[in-house]
């Protein structure tokens, strides 16, 4: 004899209630997860939508509508298109159809009219299909990404790269027209860098000093450049208009230059060296990477002025002789 055991009617109760519970905790998480993708996309310049398989909206697109301003009696169907600039319509419809026959990835870009801001701004859009088991297409589901400020970020960017190209190439010409020496010289005391009118006065082409050491391009200037050269990078402080006379191998005869040496200081570690450093020169010994000299060819002029104050002695001898007679 077979007995048949059927549950209670408070069992069954128990069990209505917990289904109940599981669906009411199921639609939360939905709702939760609803109300997280809308605030997303209220917080963006995104939107998302999705098609039937032939590319019409049939269901209502909210975020198509925050961005566009159309509403969905406006935008259902292909109703979308006229949101789209009309010089970027044709290129868009080509490649959706494409994507649509083909059943491949949608990628494409435009102009989409913004209701915010009453202009038409940028955008990439893109889309996958979502198939069925059989392989036919059950929707289409894309984004729409708004690049109008990454675009003009990258032209202001490009704006700025070519001014600066610019300026550099004034600065190259003002370097190399210089009427005066000008080199750049590393901690190692290599030449960085010379104009033409230095590469003259040291007799030395210009690609002779890259790279090349001061003490052998220059031997008969050595002890006196080195020690200005040490100064400037130990104390990071410049120093202005020395004298220096000497030969280059542009001539035997000694000449006179008026210099001045500046420091190329690289920006601060944050090394606190007050304490230990009280004048500073250790960390500007740190940070000084290279030295700029500026060199003025005034042989002439100290000639000048030579013949000048030797004229002036003779006129005085005279006058005084002229007097005891």
């Amino acid at each position: 004899m077979m007995v048949l055991h059927f549950p209670s009617l408070a069992e069954t109760n128990e069990r209505l209630k917990d289904e109940v519970a599981q669906r009411q905790e199921s639609q939360r998480r939905l709702q939760e997860a609803k109300e997280r993708h809308d605030a997303l996309l209220e917080g963006t310049r995104s939107i998302v939508w999705t098609t039937d398989p032939a590319g019409r909206f049939v269901d209502p697109q909210n975020s198509w509508e925050r961005y566009t301003g159309q509403a969905f009696q406006d935008h259902r169907e292909f109703g979308w298109l006229n949101a789209i600039h009309h010089d970027d319509m044709p290129d868009l419809k080509r490649r959706w159809q494409e994507a649509v026959d083909s059943q491949t990835h949608y990628q494409s870009g435009g102009r989409i009219w913004h209701a915010e801001s009453q202009t038409y701004r940028s955008f990439v859009a893109e889309a996958v299909a979502i198939k069925n088991q059989d392989g036919t297409i059950r929707e289409w589901i894309g984004t729409v990404s708004d690049i109008e400020d990454q675009q003009q970020a990258e032209v202001a960017l490009s704006i700025a790269q070519q001014r600066l190209l610019e300026q550099k190439h004034e600065l190259e010409l003002i370097y190399e027209a210089a009427p005066v020496g000008l080199s750049l010289m590393d901690r190692e005391y290599r030449f960085l860098r010379v104009n033409e009118t230095l590469a003259r006065i040291n007799g030395i082409s210009k690609q002779e000093h890259i790279g090349e050491r001061a003490d052998r391009l220059l031997p008969d200037l050595h002890e006196k450049l080195f020690p200005i050269y040490e100064e400037v990078f130990r104390t990071g402080r410049p120093k202005l208009n020395v004298e220096i006379v000497g030969k280059t191998p542009a001539s035997e005869e000694p000449k006179t230059w008026l210099a001045s040496y500046y420091p190329l200081e690289l920006p601060g570690n944050g090394d606190d060296l007050s304490k230990n450093d009280p004048h500073g020169e250790i960390a500007a010994s740190r940070s000084v990477r290279a030295v700029s000299a500026i060199v003025q060819d005034i042989t002439d002029r100290k000639r000048t002025e030579t013949r000048l104050i030797q004229s002036e002695a003779a006129a005085g001898e005279a006058r005084t002789t002229s007097k005891s007679h």
